[in-house]
């Protein structure tokens, strides 16, 4: 056990658990080890390594932090690790400016926290938030980004949001801010059940400026709307994603913004796509599946503008599958009981673009 605060300033940091008492065997999530306090790390000498594996951290405020400027190629990696009962941030990366180098955050349990990870940088380090499972974020304390499971601002398309399973947020599951022309990879990730707090932009995936590509996600159950994108740039991809039983819209805004093989379904009070701020939009609407999407004509809703029996402000729509509520036609295997798999009959089977490559498709 480790009971204290740390801050470093030289070069590198090692900080390791997962070992047994004996030292003879290894196993980061076995046998962690167990670390009590905050972990501050502040340098500018480059090169910069820093890492932590196989740690289990408590604390009442930010647990592990980063904050370096002007390197030519930091190393920070948190993986294995389970960090819980914070008021703070459970992982902060701050200020880091040029370079290159590596950001690896993985395979770590993160719960009942102010905020997951946090990460702002305006460089073009490779980033990877992977494989984590972050729940039970609370807005509390002074943390003025409390409330949130992962938040990024000024990252480009290097940096990559993926397989993570995020949930009880009490404002956004994932939330990127910050005006980078190309923007993160937010693929393959679960976020259900987030954004019941105060104060608008709230739900599931929350991007408020830039292009991202938001690709292969379970947004589910949230209870504000699904996906915003505020102020998006034109070129923002959202494609082979189910976007379910949210309590608002299944996407709000998406100026510019590609559709195609998603499945968009039961999400209510605002509708599937509610592009309120589009006019004669650029972006294509294309081989998606939607159903029962209340708050506007053929149960979805895209806005005055938009003739009623097309999917789209023509003549960018085409090819969706529009499916009354009055049908009985089956999509996933037990809706109530979270498991979004498409079931055996399920009509969306073959219903994405057939130029994508198999498996790619809903």
């Amino acid at each position: 056990m480790f009971s204290g605060d740390l801050t470093q300033i030289e070069k590198n940091l090692l900080f390791e658990g997962g070992y047994t008492a004996d030292f003879q065997e290894k196993n980061y999530k076995i046998y962690r080890s167990t670390a009590i306090g905050k972990f501050n790390v502040y340098s500018n000498v480059s090169p910069v390594n820093v890492t932590f594996k196989g740690i289990s951290f408590s604390s009442g405020t930010n647990v592990i932090g980063f904050t370096s400027y002007n390197l030519s190629s930091p190393t920070f990696i948190v993986q294995d690790c389970v960090i819980f009962n914070s008021s703070g941030n459970a992982i902060s990366l701050v200020g880091i400016q040029g370079g290159t180098g590596n950001i690896i955050i993985a395979s770590n349990t993160i719960t009942n926290c102010s905020a997951g990870i946090n990460i702002s940088m305006q460089t073009n380090l490779s980033a990877l938030i992977h494989n984590n499972a972050i729940t039970n974020m609370p807005a509390c304390g002074d943390n003025t980004l409390g409330g949130n499971g992962i938040i990024v601002s000024y990252t480009d398309e290097k940096f990559v949001i993926s397989s993570n399973t995020i949930a009880f947020c009490e404002n956004r599951g994932i939330y990127g801010s910050g005006s980078v022309y190309n923007g993160p990879v937010v693929r393959n990730n679960i976020v259900h059940r987030c954004g019941w707090g105060g104060g608008t932009n709230r739900g599931g995936v929350v991007y408020t400026s830039g292009r991202i590509t938001i690709i292969g996600n379970l947004v589910y159950k949230n209870y504000s709307n699904g996906i915003t994108l505020d102020n998006a740039y034109n070129g923002t991809i959202v494609k082979n994603n189910t976007i379910a039983n949210n309590v608002g819209a299944g996407v709000l805004y998406g100026l510019g913004t590609s559709f195609s093989n998603n499945i968009i379904f039961c999400n209510t009070l605002s509708g599937g796509i509610n592009e309120q701020e589009l006019q004669g939009v650029s972006g294509d609407l294309g081989y998606n599946v939607f159903r029962n999407n209340e708050g506007g004509p053929e149960e979805f809703y895209l806005g005055a503008n938009y003739e009623a029996g097309l999917s789209f402000y023509k003549p960018y729509g085409h090819d969706n599958l529009l499916v009354p509520v009055s049908s009985t036609d089956t999509i996933f295997v037990d809706v109530v009981n979270d498991d979004y798999h498409l079931a055996a009959n399920s009509i969306a089977i073959d219903a994405g673009d057939p130029d994508d490559p198999v498996g790619n498709e809903p």
